[in-house]
Formats: C-alpha cells, structure tokens, sequence
C-alpha cells in the first residue's frame, strides 16, 4: 500500500500568525479549547488501545505455541458459540459455532483494533462538527459577514446563540460544508490557508477524506463497496487542481479485506532508501487528528483577523470622519 499521507500535514510547517494586535474573543477560544481537549482525550485513547491489542496479538501466538502436540486446538482451532431464546416458545437456539485458527484469532484482534480506530476517529469528526456549528454561529450572532443566511432569506434575525443554532436551511446546504463555504467566501486568510498555500497542508482534501471516513464508519462499517465511486465522490467536493492526485492518495487508506474495501487506520511501517522497513511506523491516527485541530485552529485565526479587520477599518472610518 502506498501512503501519500504527508498530502494533508507536515511537522515542519506551521501557521505562524502574528496575534500580538488582534482582539480575542473568549467563546471562540473556549470551544477550540473544548474541542482540542477532546481530540487530545482521543489520542490518548488510540496509543493505549495500539498497546492493548499489540499485547493480546503476542498473548494469542505465545498460548497458541505452547499448546501439546495433541491439542485439538491446533488441529481444530477455537469454537466461538452464540446463545439465544425464541420468543415465541422460550426454547433455547444458537447462531452457527464459529471456528478460529490461529490466524483467525489474529485478524479478529487487528480488525476489532481497526474499529476501535473507526470509532476514536468518527468521535473525533462528531466533536469538530460541534465545534464548527458554534463558532460560526457565533459569528452570526456578532453580526459579522463571515456568517451566511439562507438564500430564502430569515423572517426574523435571531438574538441569540441558539436562535442562529437553530436557523433552517435547504436540504442542500448541510453542515459541515455550509459553514465551511461561508468562511471560505468571506474570509481571504481562510481560503488562501485552506488549501495550503501557505503551509503545505491540504485541509480541505484531508477534511473531505475524514467525513466521508465518518460516513463509511457509521453506516457501512468501516467499508464502502465501490471505492471508484467514493473517490469520485471526494474529488467532486475539492477544487479542480487536486482532483486527479488525489485519486492514490485516498486509495492508500484503504486495503481488500473479504472482496471490499476496508478504512485501514492502523499504523503503517515506514520504509527505508531500498524500500525495507526500517523499524518505525507512519502513525495515520495521528495524522488525521491534527488535520481537525489544525483546521479547527485556522477557523478560529480567520474569524480573530476577521474581528481585527472590522476593528480596524472602523477606526480608519473614525479617522476620516467617515460615516461607517
């Protein structure tokens, strides 16, 4: 499999934005804060959890070999049995026995290890979600043009945060990618971050990837049937000059596992100059991480420049005895 994942986040560069004049505002920051404490929570699940199911794979082939010669687990593996009533006469009923080698038992450990991830990762799109509904409503809320009314038109501006919490929209304008459009008409320091001009890190292809990710995970385990579809998909919801490289950059999340294709989150071991591992790993959870709170973190510095700019063009308005 090959991993193109540096495309989304790179260590070695960084937003450095100048916060020295630029006014704060403490709700933003406080559910940034909120949101990357959650994210932070998550991570440190994942490294435990990596822990947890490396250990349980070295207990399963320790007990497998010290198993006698005579053993019929070796032979016949393990049987896994399902229990259950009838409802309509109380007799007892059981699912087909499931039998499991060695390797069985393997694969089950690594793929309950890749659902955990599933699950750590949709969790974490659920709370950056949260966290986009808030602040951008916030910004209606503090009337500033970030935000965007529904082309209908409003019967009446709501007074308060809930009121613009709860502003209806049409079926075509869903969350996150409504906001997410709002911010990136109205605010040049997000449009031109976004995609990475600045920093080299793609948020909007790496965002994309993580909430279609979301989509598969709840809905279809963890798999999607039609990989050529979901690429199309993703590339239809990115600008024009990403679409075709991203094409083997999605396709390296996935691996076949029983004739579909499975998210794979696990980590990946990292190869050398010829091309053999060299004894570290690619931590793909991780990497999807930050790209949220990074993302999140570039929300939240385009609506501070945003505030700092009305600030300042109102004080120039000032200056000149212009009405504003």
């Amino acid at each position: 499999m090959v991993s193109n994942h540096w495309y989304i986040y790179s260590t070695d560069r960084r937003l450095d934005l100048d916060r020295k004049n630029i006014v704060t505002d403490s709700y933003i920051h406080n559910q940034l804060r909120i949101f990357v404490t959650a994210v932070s929570h998550l991570s440190r699940y994942k490294m435990v959890s990596d822990k947890i199911y490396t250990a349980q794979a070295d207990t399963l082939k320790k007990s497998d070999a010290l198993l006698p010669e005579w053993s019929s687990q070796l032979s016949d593996g393990t049987i896994n049995y399902f229990y259950y009533q009838c409802p309509s006469t109380g007799g007892d009923l059981s699912a087909p026995p499931i039998r499991l080698m060695l390797k069985d038992r393997l694969e089950h450990n690594a793929l309950l290890q890749v659902k955990t991830y599933h699950w750590l990762l949709a969790e974490a799109y659920e709370a950056f979600e949260d966290f986009l509904e808030n602040v951008y409503a916030y910004c209606g809320l503090q009337g500033l043009s970030l935000w965007e009314p529904p082309l209908e038109g409003l019967d009446s501006t709501p007074t308060t945060l809930e009121g613009f919490l709860k502003v209806r929209y049409k079926k075509g304008a869903r969350t996150p990618y409504r906001q997410l459009e709002g911010l990136r008409k109205n605010s040049v320091h997000f449009a031109q971050r976004e995609t990475g001009v600045f920093t080299g890190n793609n948020y909007r292809v790496g965002f994309v990837l993580i909430e279609k990710f979301r989509h598969d995970i709840v809905h279809e385990g963890g798999y999607t049937n039609d990989l050529r579809h979901r690429i199309s998909l993703i590339q239809g919801l990115v600008p024009q000059p990403f679409r075709k490289a991203i094409k083997g950059y999605v396709e390296s999340y996935y691996i076949e596992h029983k004739g579909r294709h499975l998210i794979h989150l696990l980590e990946i071991p990292s190869e050398g100059e010829h091309g053999a591992p060299d004894g570290s790993y690619l931590d793909t959870m991780t990497g999807l991480f930050r790209t949220l709170v990074e993302y999140a973190q570039l929300i939240i510095d385009s609506i501070v420049v945003h505030i700092a700019e009305n600030e300042r063009s109102d004080v120039s308005a000032e200056d000149s005895g212009m009405p504003e």
